[in-house]
Formats: structure tokens, C-alpha cells, sequence
């Protein structure tokens, strides 16, 4: 459920400064996009982004972090280290509430 993934991964995250907290951000996300189907192994992030009111643009960030971090090198991580937590966290944060408001879970 994304509502767990994020309060998990936002503990952690909270005091962390490590890549492996924009990993997590990401996962958040991840796990949401798959709450709305599968495509080729992977979530269906049409799907989401249709049933949420999103945009690829708008998680551009996000997925760029997860993407260092699931492929990570030395100039990826130098990447990593650079990024905003905060606005990765908080768009995780949103994705979440999104996704929970859109299933009936969150009151608007």
C-alpha cells in the first residue's frame, strides 16, 4: 500500500542524507504507479498519470533520482548528492496523496 511505502521510507528519510534516500522517494512513486496496473514489467504510468491528473513532466525529477539510483555510478552519485530531498520527498508526499484521494482513501 503507497501510504505505508511513504511513511517507511519517510522515517528513514527524514534524517538521512544518503542517495539511498532519493531511492526511496522514488519507490514511493514506483509502488504508486503500479497500483494502477503493469506494462511490460513495469508500472503503468500512463494509467496513473490519466487517473491522477499528472503528467510525466511533473514526476521528472523523482525519476531522474530513481534512475541514478538504480544505476548508479560515480558521476550518478555525485548527481544524487546535489538534489533537493526535500522536493523529492515532497513529491512523493503528493504522489501519495494523490493516489490515496483518487482510490476514496483520503477525503478531497
Amino acid at each position: 500500500m503507497p501510504w505505508a511505502t511513504f511513511q517507511r521510507y519517510s522515517l528513514r528519510s527524514a534524517t538521512s542524507t544518503q542517495p539511498g534516500v532519493k531511492w526511496d522517494a522514488f519507490r514511493v512513486l514506483e509502488d504508486i504507479g503500479f497500483s494502477f496496473g503493469i506494462k511490460n514489467d513495469k508500472p503503468d504510468w500512463n494509467a496513473m498519470n490519466s487517473a491522477l491528473g499528472t503528467s510525466k513532466n511533473k514526476w521528472a525529477q523523482l525519476t531522474e533520482a530513481g534512475t541514478m539510483a538504480r544505476h548508479l555510478s560515480d558521476q550518478g552519485l555525485r548527481k544524487l548528492e546535489m538534489m533537493d530531498r526535500a522536493a523529492l520527498i515532497g513529491l512523493a508526499h503528493e504522489a501519495v496523496t494523490l493516489c490515496l484521494t483518487k482510490k476514496g482513501i483520503l477525503g478531497n
